[in-house]
């Protein structure tokens, strides 16, 4: 699988950190392919109403969606959430709506619960998070990952 030899290759280069995923984050954002399978992934395993992004990989995953005819239903925040405060542009009204949560990685679910924080202060509901590279110790029922890295790593 692509996603996997992606993880290898950075694991080569970067123990781990931030390094790790800013290297992972930068060949998946540039992978229109894979950007194609996570939002068909989505598409095809959940009832929702919008798409929440955020930072370097969300723009990049909104410019696929807007050439792919979705831009309706993409919201992008800022980058770096789980350091700084969310900001965005929101021009609709997402209350009483579903939402899911793209991201690249997920290790201590910091971003996805500034994330679910947002979303639950305008009123909607989180329902799940879909990351390409799953690094957390603990599993996450909530968190669909096409790459969980203590699946292969104990």
């Amino acid at each position: 699988m692509k996603i996997e030899s992606i993880v290898n290759d950075c694991l080569l280069e970067h123990i781990g950190g931030s390094k790790f995923f800013d290297a992972i984050d930068e060949k998946l954002r540039n992978d229109s392919s894979l950007m194609n399978l996570i939002i068909n992934k989505v598409l095809n395993n959940e009832d929702f109403d919008y798409i929440i992004v955020s930072g370097k990989f969300g723009y990049a995953l909104k410019e696929f969606c807007i050439n792919n005819y979705l831009y309706n239903i993409i919201i992008t925040l800022n980058g770096s959430l789980r350091k700084h405060n969310i900001e965005a542009d929101l021009n609709i009204d997402i209350k009483d709506n579903k939402i899911v949560f793209i991201d690249d990685s997920f290790y201590l679910g910091r971003t996805r619960d500034k994330v679910k924080e947002f979303v639950e202060k305008n009123g909607a509901t989180l329902i799940s998070t879909y990351v390409f590279y799953d690094g957390s110790k603990k599993k996450d029922i909530n968190v669909h990952s096409m790459y969980r890295y203590y699946d292969h790593f104990k």
